[in-house]
């Protein structure tokens, strides 16, 4: 009887690490009413590898270049152009191989109407 997953052990120590790492990194990104919220899968970092910047042009970078050889993930490095996003109010937090950052977005109130002359 052929049972699908009966060698999947087997064929996942067959992987060569270098093949795993050509499949690119893992993220994840949503755009929520409030904020931004980014997942980076990266597995066995250490944090003062993982660097988390800001152009001048509200880009947001984030790059990982390991120190010393990390067998579970290369090097790598992402930006996101976000639109009406507050850095000030940025957190990130690393847990269990997997770098999470939230990005608050810019409240904009338009507290009455307003009309417009034409010229």
């Amino acid at each position: 009887m052929f049972t699908p997953y009966s060698n999947l052990d087997y064929v996942l120590d067959m992987i060569d690490r270098n093949q795993l790492k050509a499949l690119g990194q893992q993220y994840t990104f949503a755009d929520k009413d409030n904020y931004y919220s980014l997942s980076v899968v990266i597995p066995g970092a250490d944090k003062q590898d993982i660097k988390i910047s800001v152009s001048p042009e509200n880009v947001l970078h984030i790059s990982y270049n390991p120190a010393k050889t990390n067998n579970f993930a290369s090097s790598f490095s992402k930006v996101w152009g976000l639109k009406n996003a507050d850095y000030e109010g940025l957190t990130a937090e690393y847990n269990n191989g997997i770098l999470n950052v939230v990005v608050p977005k810019v409240k904009v109130y338009q507290t009455k109407a307003r009309t417009f002359a034409v010229n």
